[in-house]
């Protein structure tokens, strides 16, 4: 999937170079954090639904 952002010039310039400081491009970066992002919500509700079984007496 594609996704335009709208960013200042000069974010994406330093955000550019903290990248290929990394050894990545942006775009990898960028796909990189959204990954995490990602997995940071699939971890809270898998958390969520835990928690759900624990108050409703069964541990799974």
């Amino acid at each position: 999937m594609n996704i335009t952002l709208s960013i200042d010039k000069r974010i994406a310039e330093s955000a550019r170079e903290t990248a290929r400081k990394m050894g990545k491009s942006l775009n990898q970066a960028v796909r990189d954090y959204l990954e995490q992002l990602a997995g940071q919500e699939r971890q809270a509700l898998e958390w969520h639904a835990w928690q759900q079984r624990c108050l409703n007496g069964g541990v799974a």
